[in-house]
């Protein structure tokens, strides 16, 4: 993926993060370029932190999420408001309803 750009929304981190109650908080990926670009299928590595009760718990690495990158947008709830730079892509933190993840 080059040139990507998701525009900002109004929500806060810290009120996605509570609207989780329990799910992952993915801060690093490892292996996107491996992504299908013919179908957007992906199994990559991930880092990040566990969230319990809507809070920022514990780090966890070793783990790896899987999905499809168009399912990915179509199930994003939420879009914060802390849009950051990645090289030549930008984007805030997005609220997912659902994606595979093992290791956990």
């Amino acid at each position: 993926m080059t040139n990507l750009l998701i525009e900002p929304g109004t929500s806060t981190l810290g009120e996605l993060t509570a609207a989780v109650g329990s799910g992952l908080l993915v801060t690093e990926l490892m292996g996107l370029h491996t992504a299908n670009p013919v179908s957007g299928d992906f199994s990559v590595g991930a880092a990040g932190f566990n969230i319990k009760e809507g809070k920022i718990g514990h780090p966890v690495k070793g783990i790896a999420i899987a999905g499809n990158v168009v399912d990915l947008f179509g199930s994003v709830l939420e879009v914060a408001d802390d849009f950051r730079f990645f090289g030549n892509m930008g984007a805030p933190s997005l609220l997912v309803e659902a994606l595979s993840v093992s290791g956990l």
